[in-house]
């Protein structure tokens, strides 16, 4: 059940990817808003998010969504995260490792943070400065700590910690902070 919970939540936020990148493709909904493009790097295999000439990103039921997942990246483009209105942004299934940019704060306004499936190690403390985020979703990273800020997240659903390495004491300390009925996987 907590499964499915998780999906429709996350379809909700991404809804209808495919049917409206294929026509923002087409068509973009907002020009404004970078395009994100994978282009071959001087290194084999290497991916780095750039700007190109088309949006790849999708509006859905009016609220922005940037959609990274699945693109083989190594590193995400700082102007991302300069998309204040951003309310969901995936970053799945990808290479991203280290640490998220700490730029991450800027997206106050971000409902849904899909981080799942990369080889994240930690997280930024300024994660926490997230109020409106309602999933978060870290799973399948080897992350060992989490910052006590996610203590901060008031409105945070759903937090998948599944297939992390992270600390449990962490966890007891930040579960004081979060809301009684959160939904945590573990």
């Amino acid at each position: 059940m907590n499964i499915i919970f998780l999906i429709i939540v996350f379809l909700l936020g991404v809804g209808t990817y495919a049917g409206v990148n294929y026509l923002n493709d087409k068509n973009p909904v907002d020009s404004s808003i970078d395009t994100v493009e994978m282009i071959p790097s001087e290194k084999a295999d290497i991916k780095v998010a750039e700007p190109a000439e088309e949006t790849k990103t999708t509006v859905s039921k009016g609220s922005p969504t940037i959609d990274l997942s699945n693109q083989g990246l190594v590193k995400v483009q700082g102007s991302i995260f300069d998309k204040i209105n951003t309310e969901v942004l995936n970053l799945s299934n990808n290479n991203l490792s280290g640490s998220l940019s700490s730029e991450i704060g800027h997206l106050k306004n971000l409902r849904i943070l899909d981080l799942s499936n990369n080889n994240f190690t930690g997280v930024p403390a300024e994660i926490g400065q997230l109020s409106n985020l309602e999933v978060l979703d870290l799973s399948g990273n080897p992350i060992t700590g989490l910052p006590y800020e996610l203590g901060n997240l008031k409105n945070l659903k759903i937090l998948d910690l599944r297939n992390t390495n992270y600390s449990e004491q962490d966890l007891t300390v930040i579960k004081a902070g979060l809301p009684q009925n959160i939904e945590i996987l573990k």
